[in-house]
């Protein structure tokens, strides 16, 4: 695999060297160096990125060295999601320069294709890897493309992170071992103290951004050491009445199409001609639906407020409780409050926040309703 490095034999040195003789020769140093500021990016150079978020600083980094550009000319779209195809693209400018010092890609039909071409050429994908370069890519996808960008050489080891370290991935699954690579090599570091990675889920801009500058300036990696996560209960009897299941299923469906109502009104912007017109409106419907969502939420918590803890094992989390209350506050800081912002000017920052609240409630909100169900 690329990123183990590569042995040279005895006669490919020496032609190396005789070329390097050659008059009028200037072969490019493979070096981490070769990454230098182009770009300045100053406060407001993206409205949607605020100073003070976690990811600022990454987006500064990725935008100077030319790894990343803005989803227009004034802003980043922190949570939107990355596809195979930019995951490429951003694989095969690290790639390149690093190699040779610079990244001259040209575009064609599909836009993509040049990348493709390029990354099957220098080992980063196979041929066959890939059928949909438009999907979203997961962070099991992206991880294993941007792995294979740098050798070995330029991706020191600084963290011992053993096989089975990562909660949630085994190092022999897809992409596995390149995974614990960029954990070993602080390019990665989970998303809690366990390094739980999610790697199933999409990746979005803003960690695509503080990933990338990591594999470029190496004062950027992250020493950590992992703690070790206790195993997780399994769901047992709760001390529900049958009204309090009741209650309770019908607060999580209600909650439910509240999200389905907001995922429908999205829908209206991505499969309309002009977005631009519906837009504003579609947009200000998922915040309310999400702000409507709480109030079930509230009230399936309400419910559970003098039951124990119903123990459950999701994501990271270990109560029934926990799951409504994170997907409740969640929901509370991404939408509420927004409505009377949304404008003609202001709507497409907001609706990309409201799609990815939508989804992450989506997904929750139906494993809470399977749970549920177990329960009865």
């Amino acid at each position: 695999m690329r990123f183990i490095g590569k042995k040279i034999c005895a006669g490919a040195l020496a032609l190396a060297l005789s070329v390097s003789l050659l008059p009028g020769a200037a072969l490019a140093a493979e070096s981490l160096d070769n990454f230098q500021k182009v770009n300045t990016y100053t406060a407001g150079t993206f409205t949607d990125v605020a100073a003070d978020s976690w990811y600022a600083g990454s987006v500064k980094d990725a935008y100077e060295l030319d790894l990343v550009k803005g989803s227009s000319a004034t802003t980043f779209s922190p949570t939107q999601n990355i596809t195979i195809g930019s995951a490429l693209a951003l694989s095969c400018r690290l790639h390149s320069i690093y190699h040779t010092g610079k990244a001259d890609f040209q575009q064609g039909e599909p836009w993509y294709q040049v990348y493709v071409d390029y990354a099957i050429s220098n080992d980063i994908i196979a041929s066959d890897e890939f059928t949909d370069y438009n999907a979203n890519a997961t962070r099991r996808q992206f991880a294993g493309i941007l792995a294979k960008s740098l050798p070995s050489d330029a991706l020191k080891v600084i963290n011992q992170i053993e096989p089975g370290d990562i909660p949630d991935v085994d190092i022999g699954s897809s992409y596995g071992a390149l995974i614990y690579f960029l954990y070993g090599a602080g390019i990665l570091t989970g998303s809690d103290k366990y390094g739980t990675f999610q790697p199933e889920t999409p990746i979005d801009r803003a960690s695509v951004a503080t990933i990338v500058s990591r594999m470029a300036l190496p004062g950027q990696r992250k020493q950590l050491t992992l703690e070790e996560k206790e195993p997780e209960p399994t769901p047992g009897t709760p001390t529900l009445t049958p009204g309090q299941l009741s209650s309770l299923k019908n607060d999580i469906d209600k909650a439910g199409e509240a999200i389905a109502g907001g995922q429908r009104s999205a829908k209206i912007v991505e499969d309309s001609s002009m977005p631009n017109l519906v837009g504003p409106t579609s947009t200000l419907l998922i915040m309310t639906n999400g702000v409507t969502a709480v109030g079930f939420l509230d009230l399936a918590r309400d419910v559970l407020k003098n039951v124990d803890a119903i123990p459950i094992s999701y994501d990271g989390y270990t109560s029934l409780q926990e799951l409504i209350k994170v997907t409740r506050d969640d929901l509370w800081n991404e939408c509420s409050g927004h409505q009377n912002k949304i404008n003609k000017y202001t709507w497409s920052l907001y609706f990309d926040q409201g799609c990815a609240s939508m989804d992450k409630a989506e997904r929750r909100i139906a494993a809470i309703q399977e749970i549920i169900a177990t329960l009865g």
